[in-house]
């Protein structure tokens, strides 16, 4: 998952601690009326040992091992507690159970970041949240329905990543051509191997390839949604996949 360096958590966490110094900097409710926190700061970026929690995503990604890690040690450093709550399934339905046992418990912590598994779908989730402190969200894209209850985002616009995939697909598909290679399509057959359904940096980049690639556009000979986000079940479902293509598949 080539996204934003998790050397680059500082950000968000130090943009936690402004937030939490100046104010809860939160946004009106939703259609119910509640809403958000809006507690008074402490005008220091000085932790003093509140906490923190982090709604992640599954560990299996080397991706997240590294976030969440980076981010424990960065929250230290300020004098925050990180507690990590993980999404073990890629799966937004897990993940608002998730917090909604969370908020059952009566915590009330400095603020949220918030990586949801589906953005349209977890709105419910972070309206719930804003109305307990700040919801910093992290990489995936902000929807209209989340928009009023998020403080802040960080991360990358995954449109543009896949936006880049394809035009770089394009300038190796030339590159082949030019050098007799003859395809199995003209236009260049093309397996697709995808997060998770439902998982928004999937629909994003999926959205922001085909954009690139729609003057020129492949022949997408199936477009699967599996567990492409870490190397072992990545492995264990191209074993299923790609040998239906082999004969057949160009890129």
């Amino acid at each position: 998952m080539g996204r934003l360096a998790a050397k680059k958590i500082w950000v968000p966490l130090v943009g936690v601690a402004a937030c939490v110094a100046l104010s809860a900097c939160g946004s009106s409710g939703g259609p119910s009326g509640a809403t958000a926190a809006t507690t008074k700061g402490t005008g220091s970026l000085k932790g003093g040992g509140k906490q923190i929690v982090l709604f992640s995503q599954t560990r299996a990604t080397p991706y997240f091992v590294h976030f969440d890690a980076t981010a424990v040690a960065e929250a230290r450093r300020l004098g925050y507690n990180l507690r990590i709550i993980e999404t073990p399934d890629v799966d937004q339905t897990t993940q608002d159970g998730l917090v909604r046992q969370f908020l059952a418990s009566g915590d009330k912590p400095a603020a949220f970041l918030w990586w949801p598994t589906n953005s349209k779908a977890s709105a419910v989730s972070a309206r719930l949240l804003s109305q307990v402190a700040p919801v910093f969200q992290a990489d995936q894209s902000v929807s209209s329905d989340s928009r009023p209850y998020i403080t802040a985002f960080i991360g990358a616009n995954e449109v543009t990543v896949g936006e880049q995939a394809g035009k770089l697909l394009m300038q190796l598909r030339d590159q082949v051509k030019a050098a007799g290679v003859k395809l199995h399509d003209p236009r260049g057959n093309l397996l697709i191997l995808n997060f998770p359904p439902g998982y928004q940096a999937g629909i994003d980049r999926d959205v922001g390839f085909r954009q690139a690639t729609a003057s020129a556009p492949f022949n997408v000979l199936y477009e699967d949604y599996g567990n492409y986000y870490a190397p072992q079940p990545a492995y264990q479902d191209a074993t299923q996949v790609v040998p239906k293509y082999r004969s057949t598949v160009d890129f």
